[in-house]
């Protein structure tokens, strides 16, 4: 088993106890469907641009589950510098977002954009 496999198989184990069934197939089935072959060759950020490029979007949760990121920030400060240094017409841009954490609280996340310059209304 190779140690994708390995993490992604810990994972779903993991999370079957903690979601509900109906909400827990969705992520089954949405984890394994965005599996990047060849993905534990890829850099983090590689992996997350490719993300970004198939979804358009991604937050830090999604970073963490999806690739095993814990700090998300830097690898899109990383895909940025690349961006910017290969004189790419995309940019990540940042939406905050609000919502409740499991305890109820109110709580802000930011989801990070893939946008085109040349696609953005003037």
């Amino acid at each position: 088993m190779k140690k994708s496999e390995y993490f992604v198989f810990n994972l779903l184990n993991y999370l079957e106890d903690k979601l509900e069934p109906e909400l827990f197939n969705k992520v089954r089935t949405y984890i394994k469907d965005d599996t990047i072959e060849n993905a534990e060759k890829m850099t983090q950020a590689d992996r997350v641009l490719n993300h970004l490029k198939e979804h358009g979007s991604i937050t830090n949760m999604q970073c963490h589950l999806l690739y095993g990121i814990r700090h998300c920030p830097s690898v899109i400060r990383n895909i940025k510098r690349k961006l910017l240094l290969q004189g790419s017409s995309f940019y990540i841009d940042t939406e905050q977002k609000n919502g409740c954490d499991r305890y109820g609280n109110n709580t802000r996340w930011l989801k990070y954009i893939l946008k085109d310059k040349n696609n953005e209304q003037k």
